[in-house]
């Protein structure tokens, strides 16, 4: 299945799967094997995803680029990412939501009955649902990466593109298998008696609060940076656009790197670093997207976090966020990292991952982030490369 008709798929299978639901009634119990199975890849293959991204996106970054520029650009990203979870879960927080137990589409067990054999070769939920894993995996494969070998022409190490293809390859059957978990489970959610779709909006309206928050405080970036802000989104639209059609931030990095250069006001020197940096590590939009959901979802299945697990959660999310594969489909699995690290029904996820319109903002806002820290950023290092380039024989 192409990448970029994944969200369009999913929507499908939401909007067959809550007719059937509610024309079959308590008949569609038969579908639970296929919900099941959803939940068990959701849950198995979470974990293994975000280490071998979060090991690409350190072992890119050659030893080269880790001074002044890469301090720079790694700071900003990091403190955009952080500032946008922040913000999705105060958004999420604040949204008025009324507990809806009636979306969770009721129990799952850990592993089917009739994946036991696979089970066998393959970990199951238990194996990756321990809180404080997460955090820990993700430093170490970042120290990792930053610690393999670099070739002698700087280009990043073998493995970067054998974690890719591991990516990839862990990636294929959540690609292919999505649409049928998104229509059992919305199918089992709406075939309970007393289900609303109230909630539901809540969940979209909470999540496009929170892009539109974080989309405003680029803006204000850009306007302390005394960039003119509406221009600048004017002058890199094309990037835009293409990330709302494809879904993908690997897929519209050749064209962000151009409209850098010779749009966006960024010296080629400073996008060839900071613009596939900010591809590996920067996710603002899908930092708010992640963010707002999960206190979304804890209200709504009444879930009491106390002050620790809020924090830990908030932690959590930042990280899934920075460590998300920049390509279609990458944020779903993240959402169900998150679910899974806060305790939250993985049922859920299915449910809200094919919600019309949900998440389309992500990739844009993505783009944008990238591109502001980029043009902000590229003052504070030209002194440095005007004084490289005055030294010569």
């Amino acid at each position: 299945m192409p990448q970029a008709r994944i969200a369009t798929w999913l929507v499908w299978a939401f909007l067959l799967g809550a007719v059937a639901g509610g024309l079959g009634g308590p008949r569609v119990e038969v579908l639970r094997p296929l919900a099941d199975l959803f939940v068990w890849l959701l849950r198995a293959l979470a974990l293994p995803i975000v280490a071998a991204s979060m090991l690409m996106a350190s072992a890119s970054i050659a030893p080269a680029q880790l001074g002044r520029l890469g301090g720079w650009s790694v700071a900003a990203y990091v403190s955009a990412s952080a500032l946008a979870t922040l913000i999705g879960a105060v958004i999420g927080s604040l949204v008025p939501v009324t507990a809806a137990p009636s979306l969770v589409p009721g129990a799952f067990s850990t592993v089917p009955q009739w994946t036991a054999l696979l089970a066998r070769w393959l970990p199951g939920a238990d194996a990756w649902s321990v809180d404080l894993l997460i955090l820990p995996v993700l430093v170490i494969a970042a120290v990792a990466g930053l610690l393999l070998p670099r070739r002698d022409d700087g280009a990043p190490p073998a493995v970067v593109r054998h974690a890719s293809t591991f990516v990839r390859l862990l990636l294929w059957p959540v690609w292919w298998y999505a649409p049928v978990g998104v229509f059992a489970l919305t199918a089992l959610t709406f075939a309970r008696p007393g289900v609303a779709a109230g909630p539901l909006a809540v969940a979209l309206l909470t999540v496009y609060v929170a892009q539109a928050l974080v989309f405003a405080g680029l803006l204000a970036a850009l306007w302390v940076g005394r960039v003119p802000a509406w221009r600048f989104v004017a002058d890199v639209r094309e990037v835009l656009v293409t990330a709302l059609a494809t879904g993908s931030s690997a897929a519209v990095l050749p064209l962000e790197l151009r409209v850098a250069t010779e749009r966006a006001g960024i010296r080629a020197s400073t996008a060839a670093v900071t613009v596939p940096l900010g591809v590996s590590i920067s996710k603002v939009g899908t930092a708010a997207y992640l963010g707002a959901l999960a206190v979304w979802a804890g209200q709504v299945t009444g879930t009491p976090l106390s002050a620790l697990a809020s924090f830990q959660l908030i932690a959590v999310t930042m990280a899934a966020a920075i460590a998300t594969p920049p390509i279609s489909g990458g944020g779903l699995i993240m959402l169900g990292l998150v679910f899974q690290q806060a305790g939250l029904p993985l049922g859920l996820v299915g449910v809200i991952g094919g919600l019309p319109l949900l998440g389309k903002g992500n990739t844009p806002l993505n783009a944008l982030g990238r591109l502001v820290c980029a043009r902000l950023i590229d003052p504070r290092v030209a002194p440095l490369a005007v004084r490289h380039a005055t030294l010569g024989p």
